[in-house]
């Protein structure tokens, strides 16, 4: 039993990533316990936890799977798996995470007939000033 009320996050790092890939996060804070029941989630899926490291009293590191889309999310610390033992962020910011799409691939770049501009073919359908291409 914990007293989360001497456990505080104050931060985590890198607070922003590509959705489609894993991100190491690392949650900065106070009165960190060494349980190797300690876990994060984002509260999109606050029923899906994966395990965090502990690395010392002051730090929590965890993977975040991949997001379906781009949005702003709270990472949340748990130190038993259950939302109930959530450590509490000193504020609203401070555990934020932002999943961006990921950006559009070239699959071809070639001059213009008149060499004036380059040619480019993306992956996927891109918006690029505001009309579709």
């Amino acid at each position: 039993v914990y007293d989360l009320s001497t456990i505080s996050i104050d931060s985590i790092s890198p607070n922003e990533g590509i959705n489609s890939t894993r991100v190491l996060i690392t949650a900065y804070g106070s009165g960190f316990p060494n349980t190797e029941e300690a876990s994060c989630s984002v509260d999109y899926d606050s029923r899906t936890f994966v395990p965090a490291a502990f690395i010392n009293s002051s730090v929590y590191q965890c993977v975040l799977a991949t997001y379906p889309f781009s949005s702003r999310v709270n990472v949340n610390v748990s130190l038993n798996g259950q939302p109930s033992a959530n450590i509490v962020a000193v504020s609203q910011t401070a555990t934020l995470f932002t999943f961006y799409a990921s950006p559009p691939e070239i699959t071809t770049c070639k001059f213009s007939p008149s060499y004036a501009s380059l040619l480019l073919n993306f992956d996927r359908e891109v918006e690029i000033g505001g009309e579709s291409e």
